[in-house]
């Protein structure tokens, strides 16, 4: 899915040529280029172990390209500085989630004033968490966790997101709400 009629601007992702492959296998990804813009939607779709978690831990700086460039900002950058410039919501939350409550999870590294504070209860809120703020992360339920994730990745403000499979362990109207999250996010940023 990629919604253009909201993108405008310069890429924000350019991925030109780049390929990878594990030692003694086949390439899984050879000369593979995109580019998205500002508020574009992409999801990438194909059978398993076609590649699609590999790229995106090349996006994000996970893992070295073999040839070709990752540029985010309109910069080529390596894969460390590819780390600080996005955000991965990895498919198991279980591992990136590292605080003692749900709040701090989304205020974690971060000042905790009042408007930050504030915009993380709203994203609580937005991901059907509200409530849920004192609550250990390790308590949540599966689809409770990978709605955490997303939040703090909307906590983030990572210039590019990366989601694998963020629709796992979710029932049918919290796919819709966080289809619906992800859109209204990227549309939030064209309104400033």
């Amino acid at each position: 899915m990629c919604i253009r009629d909201r993108a405008r601007g310069p890429a924000v992702l350019e991925v030109r040529d780049v390929s990878f492959g594990y030692r003694g296998a086949p390439p899984v990804l050879k000369g593979t280029s995109f580019s998205v813009r500002e508020g574009e939607v992409v999801g990438i779709v194909g059978r398993n172990g076609v590649g699609k978690s590999t790229l995106i831990d090349l996006v994000c700086g996970l893992k070295t390209e073999c040839a070709g460039t990752v540029s985010i900002g309109g910069v080529a950058l390596r894969p460390k500085e590819r780390v600080r410039a996005s955000y991965l919501v990895m498919q198991d939350s279980d591992c990136q989630l590292f605080a003692e409550s749900v709040e701090a999870e989304l205020l974690l590294g971060e000042r905790a004033d009042e408007a930050r504070t504030a915009r993380a209860r709203a994203a609580l809120a937005r991901m059907g968490l509200a409530g849920l703020e004192d609550r250990h992360p390790a308590s949540l339920s599966g689809g409770q966790k990978q709605r955490l994730s997303i939040a703090v990745a909307y906590m983030k403000d990572a210039k590019v997101v990366c989601l694998d499979e963020p629709t796992s362990g979710l029932d049918w109207a919290h796919m819709l709400d966080t289809a619906n999250t992800v859109s209204y996010t990227h549309l939030r940023a064209h309104e400033t």
